[in-house]
């Protein structure tokens, strides 16, 4: 059983930054039949989504023309066993969407794409944040930092940055003394490594090698140029739970740091079905580096030597 507080269940906040286990908690809530809210955790332009107990999925992005929240809703079937249910990725991946932009199901395509008529804002001066109290309703919220006046890639140093100076850059953000105290309300979570090898790992062999899926790297860039992209990918991660400490701390959030290799997910989020803590690892692995084992674990290596 979830924990209670005065008036029902406890809601739960999940500031997470990139490789920090949000893929493995929307499953988890999904599978203990709870339900989630996830903000835009990358590029623009802005959107939210939510998934219910009973498998009605809920879009919101903001028109850039009107200012107006326009919502896309689907009401998907429920898996009959768990092969169904790793089977369906939509369930997990935050981008997924039903309608096939170009063969491809995700709503940052379906909002890019101008043959698909929409105009969907980057940085929402309009009613974007109309959606936000229906986001707060879900048992889990993953990236609240939309609510505090922040877009962008989380874990990313433009973001650390952008935090660190307070430097919102939603235009628009009279809303953002209402969400804190309705923060200050839940329990707010955020994740971190101490596993610093295996947050290496997850980086070196789950972004891409460069000429593959790494477009803000110049195609035929070294070997050498690569890792150190990858390696300030990894820094700007692990500085992002303090940026966000700090932050939580000044606005007088309450929050608790959780401890992603080690922490009791039974017990931090009230959950009683939570799968083996790796279990989906593999799902984000390149397979031509991940593969490539020798390569691979010498960067790792290099990497934890040189940043333990």
């Amino acid at each position: 059983m979830g924990q209670r507080i005065s008036g029902g269940l406890m809601k739960y906040s999940y500031f997470s930054g990139i490789k920090a286990g949000k893929y493995f908690l929307r499953n988890a809530f999904l599978k203990n039949g709870k339900s989630t809210g996830l903000l835009l955790t990358g590029e623009t332009p802005a959107y939210g989504v939510t998934l219910s107990s009973d498998w009605k999925w809920n879009w919101y992005w903001e028109n850039d023309t009107t200012g107006a929240l326009e919502t896309h809703t689907y009401q998907d079937v429920a898996p009959k066993n768990n092969e169904e249910f790793i089977a369906h990725t939509g369930y997990h991946n935050e981008v997924w969407f039903p309608i096939a932009t170009k063969g491809v199901n995700t709503i940052k395509r379906y909002l890019k794409d101008p043959d698909n008529g929409v105009n969907a804002s980057h940085l929402c001066p309009g009613n974007f944040s109309d959606c936000f109290d229906n986001m707060l309703e879900q048992d889990l919220l993953v990236n609240p930092m939309p609510l505090l006046g922040y877009l962008g890639l989380v874990g990313s140093n433009k973001i650390n940055t952008k935090i660190e100076a307070r430097e919102k850059n939603m235009l628009k953000t009279d809303f953002v003394d209402g969400m804190i105290e309705k923060l200050k309300t839940r329990k707010n979570i955020i994740p971190y490594k101490s596993d610093i090898r295996h947050l290496a790992r997850q980086f070196f062999t789950g972004t891409g090698r460069i000429q593959f899926l790494q477009p803000e790297v110049l195609i035929g860039a070294t070997e050498k140029e690569y890792v150190i992209h990858t390696e300030k990918k990894i820094n700007s991660a692990r500085e992002y739970p303090n940026k966000v400490a700090a932050l939580l701390t000044e606005l007088e959030i309450p929050y608790e740091m959780f401890d992603l290799d080690n922490g009791d997910y039974e017990s931090v989020f009230g959950l009683s079905n939570v799968p083996y803590r790796r279990s989906m690892d593999a799902i984000f692995e390149d397979n031509p580096v991940a593969h490539n084992v020798a390569v691979s674990e010498s960067w790792i290596s290099e990497y934890v030597r040189d940043y333990p």
